[in-house]
């Protein structure tokens, strides 16, 4: 820059006026004759040498101070501004967010504005939530009409020779190891035992009914004057899963979930010791995979209550009477084996190993016949049970060293939006609603606040609302509880869990496309989770955006009498428990690479 420029920004920042040059004399004009008649031609100025003197300002001069620069929470900025882009596929959910680059700031400008702003992720304000409005109809004699006041007590449980208070036939001969594989679900238990040597898997079935039901234990248990029982007593205990989860420290809740879960095992046993005896007549090594609802085993307190649990049900399986003092030793007893300050009595002698059951779900899909090892194998699974709604994007691998596949997980999310969850909330707006505008049906509301506790039943729970009452109706106007459990299961398994994964560049386009989806689970079948097929099929202007249902398929090596194919995903967490090794499942995943590093090929060779 010239030095004029240098002092014309000097007196623009101090805010001065820069003083007038002195006027210079007009320049001489000569007229040509040989031009045009009347035209004037200026002649070339001569380079004056005459030195500019420097004009400096006269007294002190005022330089406005630099305001530090405010912080203002303002409006998210709109789509025409330039800064922040904002992509939505077309039910809604925010899959990208990215910033364009800052324009170059002027000479002129000041160099401490420049701030650097954190990057947040900006979330749509949700709407204020309106009241509720609806239309009641009501006769004279509403009345709860749902089948679920038996629960448990028709459970008819199968009896066999053996009682299974042992856990072995004989303390002599070949000793063979056998896991057991647990899944203590919010409604009811299933169970499948595994031999690794003999590459078998035996389903358990506890109740006296056909297909899939007599492989299902209602999480129920009573308690009377004899102990803990299955089938009948004086007090009542469900939602034991839940309880517990939610009071892990309460021993009040812990002991029901002990006793039930020692009542469990001794099924399990009693059956596979009378089923099984001519094959496995001697000592027996014992693993237990237990599943717990987790995303990983980083959930330390929830693995440790439950090794806790499962080995104290263990050594109480083997009592005559499981009544809650014998639990409180059992628990006891449980913690110091676990401390390691005691050696385990032959009866005690198990490893209990808590696993995720969403990598469960996997791995028992892993073992099926509808795993191809030679193809892409990127898979979205989505796990409803009846507390818990599990979903994953996943990928199965065959490395090049090994004949064993590697599990790898992407991305895994697990919300409480289970089918039970749905049932509960519609009873308790339902109850809310009913005490308003039939405050004198006190029977209603009393039968209401029975089913809504429910958790365990083995019945489906009804289509619609209308369909657990006589002589009432209910017609939402907004506030249905069903539309909002399925928007929340929505953004679950779509923007949390699907497009997350693109968003995080985890997956290429190529990859998310087409992606095959396996919906499975108690409460899959229900409709409102069916709708996730259409609302993840695609989504136009995404290309990349789309996965297709495909069903479970039931492995070869799973023998369970009368069980169809298409109920094989009930047993699919228990199976996959039987199986699952944690060395084989891997967490942590890299970053897809969005550009491309440049290599500096020179460097590989010797100059001469």
């Amino acid at each position: 820059m010239k030095l004029r420029g240098l002092i014309e920004d000097a007196f623009e920042k101090a805010g001065v006026e820069l003083p007038k040059q002195p006027e210079k004399k007009a320049a001489k004009v000569s007229h040509h004759k040989a031009g045009t008649p009347g035209t004037k031609k200026a002649s070339r100025r001569k380079k004056s040498t005459k030195k500019v003197l420097k004009v400096r300002p006269v007294g002190p001069v005022a330089f406005p101070r630099k305001e530090k620069p405010k912080i203002v929470l303002a409006d998210p900025p709109k789509e025409d501004e330039g800064e922040v882009k904002r992509e939505y596929l077309a039910n809604g959910v925010l899959v990208t967010r990215s910033k364009e680059k800052p324009r170059k700031r002027t000479r002129g400008q000041i160099a401490s504005t420049r701030i650097q702003q954190p990057e947040l992720a900006y979330v749509p304000a949700e709407p204020e939530q309106e009241k509720v409005s609806y239309t009641l109809k009501a006769g004279p004699r509403p009345r709860v009409v749902w089948p679920s006041a038996s629960v448990g007590k028709d459970c008819q449980l199968l009896k066999f020779a053996c009682d299974g208070r042992s856990s072995q036939l004989s303390d002599s001969g070949h000793e063979k190891a056998l896991r057991l594989g647990l899944d203590f679900g919010s409604s009811t238990v299933k169970a499948v035992i595994h031999d690794n040597v003999a590459e078998s898997c035996y389903a358990v079935p506890f109740r006296q009914t056909q297909g899939v039901q007599s492989y299902l234990l209602p999480c129920c248990v009573w308690l009377g004057e004899s102990g803990y029982s299955l089938t009948s007593g004086t007090t009542q205990f469900q939602d034991l899963k839940l309880a517990v989860l939610a009071k892990q420290a309460s021993v009040e809740k812990q002991l029901p979930v002990v006793g039930f879960l020692a009542l469990a095992i001794r099924q399990v046993r009693a059956w596979f010791l009378t089923a099984h005896a001519k094959d496995y007549p001697g000592p027996i090594l014992w693993d237990l995979a237990i599943g717990l609802p987790v995303a990983n085993n980083a959930d330390r307190d929830t693995c440790a209550l439950f090794r806790k649990l499962v080995t104290a049900a263990w050594i109480a399986a083997s009592e005559e009477k499981i009544t809650p003092e014998r639990v409180m030793r059992a628990l006891s007893r449980a913690k110091a084996l676990i401390d390691g300050q005691d050696e385990p009595d032959p009866h005690e002698d198990v490893e209990v190993l808590p696993l995720p059951e969403v990598a469960a779900q996997i791995y028992g899909f892993m073992s099926s016949n509808a795993y191809d090892p030679y193809g892409k194998n990127i898979y979205l699974m989505v796990d409803v049970g009846a507390g818990t709604l599990d979903a994953s994007v996943f990928r199965i691998e065959q490395p090049r060293d090994t004949q064993k596949s590697r599990l790898v997980v992407f991305n895994t999310t697990v919300q409480p939006n289970g089918v039970m969850n749905l049932h509960k909330k519609r009873m308790d707006r339902m109850l809310k609603i009913c005490k308003d505008e039939l405050p004198g049906h006190k029977s209603l509301h009393q039968e209401i606040e029975s089913i809504a506790k429910v958790s365990d039943s083995l019945d489906s729970i009804p289509e619609s609302i209308n369909d657990y009452f006589t002589d009432l109706a209910i017609t939402f106007n907004n506030g249905d509880v069903d539309a909002d459990l399925y928007r929340e299961v929505k953004k679950q398994v779509i923007a949390n869990t699907y497009a997350k994964v693109k968003q995080e560049n985890l997956l290429s386009d190529d990859d998310m496309k087409q992606m095959p989806m396996f919906i499975c689970g108690g409460g899959s079948r229900f409709w409102l989770y069916q709708k996730i097929r259409q609302d993840i099929a695609q989504s136009p202007g995404f290309s990349w955006f789309g996965a297709v249902q495909r069903p479970l398929v039931k492995p070869t090596n799973l023998i369970a009498p009368g069980l169809k194919e298409q109920d094989y995903d009930r047993l699919s967490v228990a199976y996959g428990l039987s199986r699952l090794k944690m060395a084989d499942l891997i967490h942590e995943v890299p970053a897809l690479m969005t550009s491309i590093n440049p290599v500096d090929y020179a460097a590989r060779y010797i100059e001469k």
